[in-house]
């Protein structure tokens, strides 16, 4: 499934309301696409997840289903535990889960990325969106968001109720892995880090794309080169924080949770 809208043909509309509403159904679907695209990698970097996924798509519009973290071998809070009385608690839960998790991997990683344009929330967690985040770029970032949300919704799944199921992501799921080594094989889907940890003949050199280090006392995956060493990307800065509880620290993340 390929991610590709364009502006100039699905907004343009005499109705002002109207304009704003697909504007509105467009980021969201990027919104999904970002969540499920840092699902896949976290995946196989090694980290173990619990998604929830909609049964019942409640709107027509919204391409892409949105799937939820409930649990991570990277933390022991659970959303179901995080979730208070309203909708904003759950909202600020989801992002301070995907935020922790994007950030982890980001940082241990040394990954380059860039973040969409997002407003600011005043009454919950802003849930930071991404455009690109190394080996991919846009194109392949959307597009492997994509194929991620049908290989969950392809596995066997635990009831939940009439409109929720849960999927159990074991650490380097078969699938999501030769998802993401058919897309480092994609010259038109790398970043421009991409394509040099993984040029154009791969034959020699990416012999190994998962081993299995250590950090932070959780078992994350490294991808070897050619000399057997362990690549990072590049070193980049870290994600821009807007309060206090976008602190990331998976150790403490319950106690980054009640802070909110």
């Amino acid at each position: 499934m390929i991610h590709s809208v364009s502006p100039n043909t699905f907004y343009t509309s005499e109705n002002q309301t109207k304009k704003q509403t697909l504007i509105k159904r467009e980021s969201t679907n990027r919104e999904h696409l970002s969540n499920a695209a840092i699902i896949g990698l976290a995946n196989c970097y090694g980290i173990e997840l619990e998604i929830k996924c909609s049964t019942v798509k409640s709107d027509n519009q919204v391409t892409y289903d949105n799937l939820i973290i409930e649990s991570s071998s990277l933390f022991t809070r659970t959303l179901s535990s995080s979730v208070g009385a309203t909708r904003n608690d759950k909202k600020t839960a989801i992002a301070l889960i995907f935020n922790t998790l994007s950030s982890y991997i980001i940082q241990t990683n040394n990954l380059s990325y860039q973040l969409t344009k997002s407003r600011s929330t005043k009454k919950t967690q802003k849930l930071i969106k991404f455009k690109w985040i190394d080996p991919f770029n846009e194109y392949g970032f959307y597009a492997f968001g994509a194929a991620v949300i049908e290989i969950v919704h392809s596995l066997p799944k635990i009831f939940i109720n009439k409109k929720q199921q849960c999927v159990h992501l074991a650490p380097v799921n078969n699938q999501i892995l030769a998802l993401f080594q058919s897309f480092t094989l994609d010259q038109t889907k790398l970043s421009d880090n991409g394509k040099l940890l993984f040029p154009q003949n791969p034959v020699n050199s990416v012999p190994n794309y998962v081993t299995q280090i250590s950090q932070f006392g959780h078992t994350v995956n490294g991808v070897f080169n050619s000399s057997d060493h362990l690549t990072n990307i590049q070193n980049s800065s870290s994600l821009p924080q807007d309060t206090t509880c976008d602190k990331v620290d998976p150790v403490n993340f319950i106690e980054i949770l009640n802070c909110s």
